[in-house]
């Protein structure tokens, strides 16, 4: 579950790299900075190195996002209490939020740099990897009970 939530708010910060970009009046490198209460992605994004799918994928786009418009990104932890706008938007309460200002993002409809790619691709080795595994009897390996103070020339001869 804790690796959903770090995908999802780490496609919130891509909407939000997306949707507001760089202005384009500002020329060279820009350095910019949000905040999250997930301590996890300021480190994934800090060091630019997951594992992790499909927040690997995320962070891909996001990195190539920053680089196509020569900005830095630095994600910085709050504690959830001083986070709290974030939480209302996730509880859909707007009331403190000028609709004027409202920027939308439709997910279904961004295509990114290659985003659909490495999800596809990650998607298709989950299944791959899913019917090999159905397709395949468990491997059990037996090993004789050895008593504790047997040594290794009886418990693991080859090893």
């Amino acid at each position: 579950m804790l690796l959903q939530i770090a995908s999802l708010e780490l496609l919130a910060t891509l909407a939000a790299v997306v949707t507001f970009g760089i202005p384009e009046c500002i020329r060279g490198s820009v350095s910019c900075s949000a905040g999250t209460d997930n301590l996890g992605n300021t480190m994934v994004v800090a060091r630019l190195l997951t594992t992790k799918f499909p927040l690997a994928c995320f962070l891909m786009e996001l990195a190539l996002q920053l680089q196509r418009r020569e900005a830095d990104l630095g994600l910085f932890w709050l504690p959830r209490l001083q986070n709290e706008e974030a939480d209302a938007l996730t509880n859909q309460c707007y009331i403190a939020f000028d609709p004027a200002k409202r920027c939308r993002f439709d997910v279904a409809k961004f295509e990114g740099i290659v985003l659909n790619q490495v999800l596809a691709a990650g998607q298709d080795l989950y299944e791959e990897i899913g019917q090999t595994r159905a397709g395949r009897e468990p491997l059990v390996q037996q090993r004789s009970k050895c008593r504790r103070t047997d040594g290794l020339s009886i418990s693991d001869p080859w090893g």
